[in-house]
């Protein structure tokens, strides 16, 4: 099974190994960084004190640095080593997945056949779905696909660590695993800050080791469960610390005065749907949703975005007894996309494809647990063969789609024409769009 996922993964996004550099962030990321180019002590002491450009990722430099030691600045070979990280995220959160679908679904224990396939789902419909393009294709975004790669990770040693039958001895190894692989991801991007909040969802659904209710929260057995996230949460202080201070020192932190409390609450309550749309219904996909010149925190789209954001949640909480999956993959999705979601604005997007790469995991999840119930709990036949029709369908669907989103990403050109299709109102996308031509010596058609 993990070997398909692998095929299916690699197939949907092999266009990608056929384009070339993009000029936005590659140039000044690894076409124009001259320590990439070398693996003396030097350079390693650069890559693990350096905020060049803004972020802390040390780990993506020394990744980037191998693929220069064996490519030279071929792209193919950067783009085969980010798709081969993404390969393998498939894999692990196919693992993770089973995982969480037998103790969800614990009739799914006793047919392992029906159990892998309800994996192999989550773990393809998260691979191949179009809004993970960006974070595989683009080589300046290996620190996304490498972060994700810990963060998998992580919560795999967890769930090995709090095994009920686990003897304390194997316990401490496992979360000291654990530890060290959440380190490992804030080394990478410090996107999965918030996973310490997460681990604590998944301690109330779908392990049990936590209550819904106060009482049970706060009960002496429960301080334990609490006291054991501590490291992670001061891993996470200081990785969030070192993210805000690469930012500021590249200028990419949006002052208060240029956006307030009110703008930040907007944007996020923006974003919070916003990829929820996208994986519903991945259309119209750019490498920039660029804020509007005229951005207005009380236009109707960011009062909708809000109130939809607030009915979820409200829709979840009423259905927290009888549906916790619900809940758990919401609150986790909204943990896990706080730090990119505009509370502490970066740059002048709106939203971007490769914020959503860990928190959409939990969607790819609810699909595949979704068609793992309902063919548990049918005996008629064709139901069966219907939810498995609909499985197979959804995965070539997304897969193809992936496929074209990969060949918009061949060159600045192709990239930037797409962009300004998308959003004729984007003055950033014209002027990328204009870099090729000038290059070329084209300038009538840059100025146009």
């Amino acid at each position: 099974m993990a070997f398909g996922i692998v095929v299916v993964t690699v197939a949907a996004l092999a266009p990608s190994l056929k384009n070339d550099f993009v000029e936005w962030d590659e140039p000044g990321l690894i076409l124009e960084n001259p320590n990439i180019r070398r693996l003396g002590w030097d350079q390693i002491r650069w890559m693990f004190t350096s905020f060049h450009m803004g972020p802390y990722q040390p780990l993506p430099w020394l990744s980037l640095a191998l693929d220069y030691q064996i490519w030279g600045l071929k792209p193919l070979g950067y783009h085969l080593s980010g798709l081969m990280w993404h390969a393998a995220n498939a894999v692990l959160f196919f693992v993770l997945a089973r995982r969480i679908l037998r103790l969800a679904v614990p009739d799914s224990a006793d047919r392992p056949f029906l159990l892998d396939f309800g994996a192999a789902i989550s773990a393809i419909v998260f691979a191949v779905h179009p809004l993970r393009v960006e974070s595989v294709v683009w080589a300046a975004q290996r620190r996304d696909v490498m972060s994700g790669f810990f963060v998998l990770a992580t919560v795999w040693a967890y769930f090995h660590a709090v095994r009920k039958d686990r003897p304390r001895s194997r316990y401490v190894g496992w979360i000291m695993c654990s530890q060290f692989m959440f380190l490992m991801s804030l080394l990478c991007k410090a996107s999965g800050m918030c996973l310490p909040a997460v681990l604590s969802i998944l301690d109330v659904y779908p392990l049990r080791r936590l209550s819904w209710s106060g009482k049970g929260i706060l009960s002496h057995e429960s301080r334990r469960v609490w006291l054991e996230k501590l490291p992670f949460w001061i891993m996470s202080f200081a990785g969030g610390l070192a993210a805000l201070y690469g930012q500021r020192t590249a200028g990419a932190m949006t002052p208060v005065e240029v956006y307030g409390p009110i703008d930040r609450l907007a944007l996020a309550s923006f974003g919070s749907i916003f990829y929820v749309r996208k994986t519903l219904l991945p259309v119209a996909l750019s490498p920039l949703y660029e804020i509007p010149a005229n951005f207005d925190p009380w236009q109707l789209q960011y009062i909708l975005s809000a109130l939809t954001g607030l009915g979820i949640t409200a829709i979840a909480l009423r259905w927290a007894w009888r549906r916790p999956a619900v809940l758990a993959v919401w609150l986790s999705y909204l943990f896990l996309l706080a730090p990119v979601s505009g509370l502490l604005q970066t740059g002048g997007q709106l939203a971007a494809d490769r914020y959503s790469y860990l928190p959409c995991l939990g969607f790819a999840l609810l699909v595949g647990g979704t068609v793992l119930g309902i063919v548990l709990n049918r005996t008629e036949t064709w139901p069966v063969r219907g939810m498995v029709a609909f499985g197979l369908l959804l995965c070539l669907g997304l897969g193809s789609m992936a496929w074209r989103q990969s060949t918009i990403w061949r060159d600045t050109a192709t990239l930037w024409k797409h962009a300004v299709t998308i959003d004729p109102t984007s003055s950033t996308a014209y002027n990328n769009a204009a870099k090729a031509p000038i290059r070329e010596n084209r300038l009538v058609e840059a100025a146009r």
